[in-house]
């Protein structure tokens, strides 16, 4: 319980609260079309829910590792682009996260554990 608590305070907790209400979102949108596209004869396909809902759990710890490689790579530089282009690349970014949690939120897990020693 103390190592969860030492990662999760780590971690700002607005960003955090963001990052869960996208990742909810998410899920919720994905979740609303699984159960749509099916037929009436074909239950609901749990085990891949289940998957979203891990997905959603682990998103902000992915999304750390997008967001601390970004600033390691681009500092503080700041670049003059189009709204909704970069409206489109971060829902874009996003969703890849959101789809690849389970992958790339360990290593997330492992910088905050050496981060918070």
């Amino acid at each position: 319980m103390d190592y969860l608590r030492r990662i999760f305070g780590s971690i700002n907790t607005q960003y955090l609260v963001r990052a869960y209400v996208f990742s909810f979102a998410l899920f919720g949108l994905m979740a609303y079309f699984l159960v749509v596209s099916r037929s009436e004869a074909t239950p609901v396909n749990w085990p891949v829910m289940a998957i979203f809902f891990i997905s959603a759990l682990l998103f902000p710890f992915s999304k750390l590792v997008y967001d601390e490689l970004k600033s390691f790579l681009l500092g503080n530089n700041v670049f003059y682009l189009n709204a909704l282009v970069v409206l489109f690349a971060k829902l874009f970014i996003n969703v890849f996260l959101f789809s690849f949690a389970i992958f790339v939120a360990p290593l997330g897990v492992l910088y905050l554990h050496f981060r918070s020693r």
